[in-house]
């Protein structure tokens, strides 16, 4: 009985660990692993990437909160807020890439794989 919750416990840590897969074997691996594998699947090296959607998802994220936040800081200081456009920046830049972050644990990517050259291959 012990053993089985235990078992049970395991496969949704891993889960909730592991959310990348790869399409051509199935091995399932976290964001860390990829990185360390050069951008490749660590079980059958085969070269990883985010699809054009996803990437464009990406950026429109980092934009939009970039740009609020430069907006909520121009609005909030009163009619002298003209110091927040050059205090700012690092601020926007950092929720952006938060932003990006939260969406990339929220919903992560379906892999595809590409050639070197971001030549992407059609694998029927």
């Amino acid at each position: 009985m012990t053993n089985l919750r235990w078992l049970d416990l395991r496969q949704k840590a891993q889960s909730l660990g592991r959310p990348l897969e790869c399409p051509l074997c199935s091995f399932r691996f976290s964001f860390r692993h990829l990185q360390r594998a050069g951008r490749a699947c660590p079980h059958c090296k085969v070269p990883l990437g985010y699809p054009y959607w996803y990437r464009l998802l990406l950026a429109a994220v980092g934009l939009c909160t970039a740009g609020y936040v430069m907006y909520a800081g121009c609005k909030g200081g009163g009619p002298d807020a003209n110091g927040w456009l050059l205090v700012g920046l690092p601020f926007a830049f950092v929720a952006g890439i938060a932003a990006q972050v939260f969406v990339l644990r929220v919903f992560p990517p379906k892999l595809a794989p590409h050639a070197e050259g971001s030549a992407w291959l059609k694998l029927t």
